[in-house]
């Protein structure tokens, strides 16, 4: 169970039905009718079950799965999905802490034409006169 002494909620983390990394996390207040009865339950499967039941609030927990640079001028969205070979080549070209080269750099200027070479998807952006650069291991 989570800790009463810290938290005024118990919580728990629903993962048996997650697709793609992503899961539900339910809460129950701690002083509450639903929280006494939640912490006489013994097993982690009667306090999901509870949980599902009985929540006072949940939320949804979504794993990111692509990376990708938008380009507003062409009115285009590159996308890289994670766990895929584009994806280990994407990486050698961010800094060794994840995040991409500042904009005008030459490493900066790879990287855009990585995605654009070797893009899982390609999709129709809105245009405009500016590009966006959003990548799970550099935000």
């Amino acid at each position: 169970m989570s800790q009463p002494e810290r938290y005024p909620f118990y919580k728990i983390h629903d993962k048996e039905n997650n697709t793609n990394g992503n899961y539900k996390v339910y809460t129950i207040l701690i002083d509450s009718d639903d929280g006494r009865a939640y912490e006489k339950l013994s097993t982690d499967a009667e306090r999901l079950n509870y949980m599902r039941q009985h929540a006072h609030d949940s939320w949804d927990v979504v794993q990111v799965d692509s990376a990708f640079y938008e380009d507003n001028v062409a009115g285009k969205e590159y996308v890289i999905k994670m766990n895929t070979p584009e994806y280990a080549g994407l990486e050698k070209l961010l800094q060794k802490d994840g995040s991409s080269w500042p904009p005008g750099t030459k490493e900066f200027d790879a990287m855009v034409q990585y995605y654009k070479e070797h893009a899982t998807e390609v999709l129709d952006a809105p245009k405009g006169n500016t590009w966006v650069m959003q990548c799970c291991c550099c935000q």
